[in-house]
């Protein structure tokens, strides 16, 4: 009976020592949950194959940092601040005190927001990202602009936004992002400057019929053309915000466009009319039924100008000579006829025109008739009275010089019989 209790108890102790051996050869398998990335202040660890038959620790260590907690199916260690380049060793400690490395992993970078954006400009008080890496983990964060001290948050809520500024801000300003993550840690991204999109502006003088040359101002450093029809002329630049132009003699009317373009590309356009440059004065002689020219003279007029007589439907031209007389020849006219002169530059704008009437005398004399009247220079009156009774027909014919002063003729049956001054 000893003999089977001796076997008995030996077997049992066999058993025992078999099942502590298998027990303590059981190795965790474990997998980081936590991002490994710098800033992290915890690693997360989960023991995929756990059970309760483990009886040992988890040591984390990190450069001269270490610690260790007991295992089980999650581990949650508190750490200093990863670093890019760090290295993270997960060993297991079993009861025997025997220490196996589980895995290891190198410390990157944070996953940070890769941004696209719009042109942030001094027209505009906002600026439109689109984060073209989304990933949910950036819902628990944000983004801030920082401006001269300023900041401005926008929380990211989706893939696209905007961070609002409230005013523009000058030209070359910088613009500093940052995505805040979950812990409140700022992670710088990208600077951007504030870009002009002030176009530059033009100021032209006016442009006559008579400007060949003039001086436009606008931004220095620009390109400034101008356009008339389908011809272009680049300004000269001369180096203090002028730019000076060459152009031929234009019609009056003429639209002329000018763009000045900064080198950001900012564009100015400006249209001016071609107007006409007053002072050119003509005058001209009586005409005679017997004037065979006709004669006067030009005041402000330049060189290139012409004289034209218009007649009907017929034209005569003539020159202008060295003092501004002029004479152009016409065949004899008859009496009443119009005759216009006019005084034209060298692209046919008109400067100025005078008229006259054809008369046949300057002067009206007793006798005359009606028709022989309004052949001279006296011409048709400007008002008339008409009387008629039993001596026949009477008229009066007033013409008006100035305000107040009048000269009559007075007409008996068709007859010139009075004068008065």
């Amino acid at each position: 009976m000893k003999k089977y209790i001796f076997i008995l108890l030996l077997g049992l102790f066999f058993l025992a020592n078999v099942s502590t051996t298998n027990a303590a050869t059981i190795v965790p398998t474990i997998k980081i949950t936590s991002p490994v990335e710098a800033g992290e202040t915890q690693v997360d660890v989960e023991v995929t194959n756990f059970n309760t038959d483990m009886d040992g620790d988890l040591v984390i260590e990190i450069g001269d940092y270490r610690d260790q907690w007991w295992i089980s199916d999650t581990v949650s260690f508190h750490v200093p601040e990863l670093k890019k380049g760090d290295q993270i060793n997960i060993s297991y400690i079993d009861e025997s005190e025997e220490e196996t490395l589980l895995q290891s992993a190198t410390v990157v970078d944070p996953l940070l927001p890769k941004l696209s954006l719009s042109t942030v400009s001094n027209k505009n008080d906002y600026l439109e990202y689109t984060i073209t890496n989304y990933n949910e983990r950036f819902l628990n964060g944000g983004l801030i602009a920082k401006v001269k001290g300023e900041t401005f948050e926008s929380y990211i809520d989706k893939k696209t936004g905007l961070i609002i500024f409230y005013e523009p801000f000058k030209a070359g300003t910088k613009v500093e992002l940052y995505y805040v993550d979950q812990n409140y840690r700022e992670w710088y991204l990208k600077t951007v400057t504030v870009v002009d999109k002030t176009p530059p502006k033009i100021s032209v003088p006016s442009i006559t019929n008579r400007t060949t040359t003039f001086k436009v101002t606008s931004e220095k450093n620009s390109t400034v053309s101008l356009k008339i029809g389908k011809k272009t002329y680049k300004g000269k630049d001369l180096k203090n915000g002028q730019y000076q132009f060459t152009i031929s003699k234009q019609k009056v009317g003429t639209k002329i466009l000018i763009t000045a373009a900064d080198k950001l590309g900012n564009k100015q356009t400006k249209t001016i009319t071609v107007k006409l440059k007053s002072g050119t004065i003509i005058s001209m002689k009586d005409v005679t039924t017997k004037s065979t020219k006709v004669t006067g003279t030009v005041k402000k007029w330049e060189k290139g100008d012409k004289v034209i007589v218009l007649i009907g439907k017929k034209t005569y031209k003539g020159s202008i000579k060295s003092g501004g007389s002029y004479s152009v020849t016409i065949p004899k006219q008859k009496a009443n006829t119009t005759v216009k002169v006019r005084v034209i530059d060298s692209v046919g704008n008109v400067l100025d025109t005078d008229s006259t009437r054809v008369y046949t005398t300057k002067y009206v004399e007793i006798g005359m008739t009606k028709k022989e009247v309004l052949n001279t220079q006296w011409g048709a009156p400007d008002d008339k009275n008409i009387t008629i009774d039993s001596w026949g027909t009477w008229e009066q014919w007033i013409y008006y010089y100035g305000e107040y002063d009048a000269q009559y003729l007075y007409f008996s049956n068709g007859k010139l019989v009075s004068i008065d001054y």
